[in-house]
């Protein structure tokens, strides 16, 4: 069975990107372009690894992040935020919320070994 990965990112093209990467990789995708319906598909689902944008249109990255933590169901999904942010603003952020970073740009190679970081067997 395929691993899951919800891919929260509200660049059209970007989340593209990442869904034809990590399907090649034989990962099923579900994609969201705003951290409300990420929220929402979290209370009755739960992926096995997020990626999830910083700038999302109405609640941001790290706050849809905590609301999926704390929807009972998604609690111990790792998140990886992906973000062109700068660095040192990210990872205060991410060190205070428990969450692994991936800065953007990055390559295929980084993304794909991010991603299989979280299924080895």
């Amino acid at each position: 069975m395929a691993h899951t990965v919800m891919i929260v990112e509200d660049d059209d093209d970007n989340a593209l990107l990442m869904e034809k990467i990590l399907n090649k990789k034989g990962y099923e995708i579900t994609r969201f372009a705003d951290g409300e319906s990420a929220v929402r598909y979290c209370t009755d689902h739960t992926p096995e690894l997020i990626l999830m944008d910083v700038t999302l249109p109405g609640i941001d990255g790290f706050k849809t992040s905590e609301q999926i933590k704390g929807s009972g169901i998604a609690t111990n999904t790792p998140i990886v935020i992906i973000s062109a942010h700068p660095k040192e603003e990210i990872e205060n952020k991410v060190n205070l919320t428990n969450l692994d970073y991936l800065s953007k740009p990055y390559t295929p190679d980084q993304l794909r070994n991010t991603v299989d970081r979280y299924f080895q067997d």
